[in-house]
């Protein structure tokens, strides 16, 4: 995933895409609270914020000009002795309840890129799914990722 540039630019010369604003790129985000979804386009490479995937699709097309649909999992908590590669890699726990957030978080964002594909209008997406700065509350208890995703709309 941190390399996944080439991958990107080979479908996008593939589908004889040229305009990486029409690049839709949904990831992992540690600067995100978990369960929150943040939607960005264009910017720096600073704007990235060392998420290294993202990176790489930046390097390979020489543009920053793409939507982001970054997906928080917070960092490893508090006094945790987990690395950064640790915690995006290692499995969802229930202590801290990252799966339900993940559960969460897979429904709302699903339904923002549906959102966002009828409507064509990214700043009312953002204005829509983004406005949360909290964890979200009123989670459904989840077991396991592997479940339906309620989408509504289609």
């Amino acid at each position: 995933m941190n390399e996944s540039g080439m991958a990107v630019k080979k479908i996008m010369d593939f589908y004889q895409m040229s305009d990486p604003k029409k690049l839709i790129v949904v990831s992992d985000d540690i600067n995100t609270l978990p369960g929150a979804l943040a939607i960005q386009d264009g910017g720096d490479l600073k704007s990235l914020a060392g998420q290294k995937g993202q990176e790489s699709i930046a390097t390979t097309l020489g543009t920053t000009n793409f939507i982001r649909f970054r997906l928080g999992v917070g960092k490893p908590p508090t006094g945790s002795s987990m690395t950064i590669p640790q915690w995006v890699l290692g499995p969802f726990g229930q202590e801290g309840k990252e799966m339900d957030l993940f559960y969460y978080l897979m429904g709302h964002t699903t339904q923002a890129l549906l959102d966002f594909v009828q409507t064509n209008d990214l700043k009312l997406c953002r204005k829509k799914f983004t406005k949360s700065k909290k964890i979200p509350s009123g989670l459904v208890a989840t077991e396991s990722l592997v479940c339906p995703v309620q989408i509504e709309g289609i």
